[in-house]
């Protein structure tokens, strides 16, 4: 089950990183996404916490959060 939402994940990644700015469906993910996962690491669930598409997604929420 976790690699489909892991594909899930990876083949829409093309669509928020060309999302603008402003859309605010784009911006709640990037935001609430990276809390998810930190809150499933937490919960010692076994997902793949060390993909690279994840190290964007992250990337781009601290980017978010510094505007």
């Amino acid at each position: 089950m976790c690699t489909v939402g892991i594909e899930f994940i990876k083949s829409n990644l093309q669509v928020i990183k060309g999302e603008s700015d402003q859309d605010s469906l784009v911006t709640d993910f990037e935001i609430i996404f990276p809390s998810m996962l930190r809150e499933a690491q937490s919960l010692h669930l076994g997902l793949p916490y060390d993909l690279p598409y994840l190290h964007l997604l992250h990337s781009k929420r601290d980017k978010r959060l510094a505007k």
